[in-house]
């Protein structure tokens, strides 16, 4: 592709095509990222999953017509390649991130392409799901131009790469050293703040019996049980779609079970000691939610200094215009101070995430629910996270879900992780979802 013209106009062609040629010549083109993701799921989230497939064999968002018997076994072949032929008849709305990532590669996949752009390709995928696709890039014809962001170094390895490209600071440079520097005062201070505002170790925060749970009214657990106290460290693993997010959801306050009598000891979500609350936004204030679903929570009109700045009202409609001096050095850490004025919905899913980091660490919290939250970091500023959850208080409370970088978390993190798996829940159609305490 290159650009032709004088320098107030540029005609780009590709492949000789251009105009609504070029258009149709896009089918060619393979695009994997967060932005599309959204994109593709709130087109297509009335279909299947196997109908995802079907609408994209021409290489267009729809197929307007029944598929051929050779199109139909193709489809029926990639769903099983791709261990999707479990979830072939599940609405695209109601997929988990990890499950619509990998019916996008799917999608990707469905025929062979000229250009494959993929946006931080293993994000949100559990580690078998993650070495298909690593099998996959592999496996590319040579033909191809493959193009790959990602900050998970480790995985990268094992992808075969002719080139790499580094950005950072505006500047384009083909190197592989990263270097960082460490912002110790900052983290001091934070770590001084949330022993200060610590609540006594060991105390039950959440506590959950026997109950039910429901999304657009289907179930999504059931007779589900857990606590969490004070102190809790918490790595919370399993596969794609096994309900990780939607656990820290619960936590967080987003669900609340289907009511039974107090009396009968089912169906109870209580909010206890330091989470106790009469208004959602008094919990919120506690229990900080880093997530790639909690992008959209946030008004479109709002920058980021605003949805910093609600942090400190509690409320993402009413806020300060201005930031307190005691947040600048969290800012500068996560180099957020560099793009306040911009809206938050621009942004990169790197910077999201690092606003929402700096949000957090903005104030200490009781509760920090981390869903995935490292994937989208470079090694930078997965460093400046780390540090600053070494810094709370040993009574505050980590709940962690992720499939990837865990090793280097293992690595990064000063304080043991009790690994708490969604394997251990079990579930069928009749008796649904059991999940033993976490505690």
């Amino acid at each position: 592709m290159h650009p032709l013209g004088d320098a107030r106009h540029r005609v780009y062609v590709w492949d000789t095509a251009e105009g609504d040629a070029m258009r149709k010549a896009r089918r060619a083109i393979a695009f994997v990222g967060y932005d599309e993701q959204l994109r593709l799921k709130a087109l297509h989230q009335k279909s299947s999953v196997e109908n995802f497939l079907i609408e994209h064999f021409d290489g267009a968002d729809f197929l307007y017509r029944e598929p051929t018997d050779y199109e139909a076994q193709q489809v029926a072949q990639t769903l099983a390649a791709w261990q999707l032929t479990p979830i072939a008849k599940k609405k695209i709305a109601t997929l988990s991130l990890g499950e619509m990532r990998l019916a996008m590669i799917a999608r990707a996949a469905l025929y062979e392409r000229k250009i494959y752009l993929l946006y931080e390709i293993f994000n949100s995928l559990s580690p078998d799901k993650a070495a298909l696709v690593t099998a996959w890039l592999n496996a590319l014809p040579q033909t191809a131009a493959v193009v790959i962001t990602s900050h998970d170094k480790a995985r990268m390895q094992d992808v075969s790469l002719n080139r790499l490209w580094h950005l950072e600071g505006g500047r384009l440079q083909q190197s592989e050293t990263l270097h960082f520097s460490e912002q110790k005062n900052t983290r001091e201070t934070f770590r001084q703040k949330s022993t200060e505002a610590a609540q006594p170790q060991g105390q039950r925060l959440i506590h959950c019996a026997h109950a039910d749970f429901f999304h657009d009214f289907i179930q999504i657990f059931h007779d589900l049980s857990f606590s969490v106290h004070a102190g809790d460290r918490i790595l919370l693993t399993g596969a794609n779609g096994s309900g990780k997010t939607t656990l820290l959801k619960i936590m967080h306050g987003d669900f609340y079970p289907m009511w039974e009598p107090e009396d009968s000891g089912r169906g109870i979500l209580h909010f206890e000691n330091a989470l106790e609350h009469t208004v959602k936004s008094a919990l919120w204030s506690k229990v900080q939610f880093i997530a790639a679903t909690h992008f959209d929570y946030y008004p479109p009109r709002m920058t980021v200094r605003d949805v910093i700045a609600s942090r400190y009202s509690g409320s993402i409609y009413d806020f300060a215009d201005t930031l307190p001096p005691a947040v600048e050095p969290c800012l500068r850490a996560l180099a957020v101070a560099d793009f306040l004025a911009q809206p938050f919905k621009t942004l990169s899913d790197g910077e999201k995430t690092r606003v929402l980091f700096a949000r957090a660490f903005a104030l200490p919290a009781a509760v920090y629910l981390i869903d995935e939250g490292f994937l989208a970091l470079s090694e930078r500023y997965f460093a400046v996270a780390a540090a600053y959850l070494n810094g709370i208080a040993p009574a505050a409370t980590v709940v962690i879900a992720a499939n990837e970088r865990l090793e280097a978390l293992r690595q990064a993190l000063q304080f043991p992780l009790q690994e708490r798996s969604m394997n251990q829940i079990s579930f069928t159609k009749d008796s649904g979802m059991q999940m033993p305490i976490i505690s």
